[in-house]
């Protein structure tokens, strides 16, 4: 439990310090919109902001390292399914962790509606993931690789049926156009930036304030 704790604790980390950073951005993009005549509805930004968050999360249950622990130590596997057998549980839990990307990004913008874009994102956000893991103990796998790829497919399956239910969700996309269309990557950009930068610092802080009484000594950041 108290693992589980710490890694949501770590996303959350990853998190605050992105906050500022895309208020500014979103301060100057509606200052855009007011000299362009548009208006970008509030359940979208606020939704932007549960994205981030999952990012974030992500990002920490992977354990990708900080700037300040790179080591390069390699273990790669680039045999498909070779550990199914005695690991089944972990694969599922891989297809699970992408699921709400798959689902928000479509969500949130209407180009990733097509679901060839949707399954880019959710593979190369995966490809990043294990690349940087070559620089910590963590195991850079194939299959982590196609279970999140998988995830994401399924997250947008997910999107398709949502919409079908719930006509109202649509109202949380916009085009991406003009100004607006650097929205989506400059989450991704800034929760990067968090994780690889800030995060260990206000980790270490929210540990000492949270966990302290639970947890004995300090995690390692990898």
């Amino acid at each position: 439990m108290l693992y589980l704790a710490s890694l949501l604790l770590g996303g959350t980390a990853g998190f605050l310090p992105l906050l500022p950073m895309m208020a500014l951005f979103h301060f100057a993009m509606r200052k855009k919109d007011k000299k362009s005549n548009m208006k970008t509805a509030m359940p979208h930004v606020v939704a932007v902001y549960i994205f981030c968050l999952v990012l974030t999360v992500v990002f920490s249950i992977t354990q990708i390292p900080s700037v300040y622990a790179l080591e390069f130590d390699a273990v790669m596997n680039f045999a498909p399914f070779a550990a199914i057998s005695g690991n089944f549980h972990q694969y599922v839990l891989n297809i699970l962790l992408f699921v709400p990307v798959g689902f928000l990004l479509p969500v949130l913008w209407r180009k990733f509606g097509k679901w060839h874009l949707t399954l880019a994102c959710g593979f190369l956000l995966s490809l990043s993931i294990e690349i940087i893991q070559l620089f910590n103990s963590r195991i850079t796998d194939i299959d982590d690789l196609l279970m999140n790829t998988a995830g994401a497919v399924v997250g947008y399956c997910l999107f398709l049926l949502a919409k079908r239910l719930f006509p109202k969700i649509a109202k949380l996309s916009i085009d991406g156009k003009d100004h607006w269309k650097w929205e989506p990557y400059v989450c991704f950009c800034f929760a990067w930036g968090s994780m690889l930068l800030v995060q260990p610092f206000v980790y270490r802080l929210l540990s000492m304030i949270f966990f302290q009484p639970f947890i004995q000594g300090q995690p390692r950041f990898r």
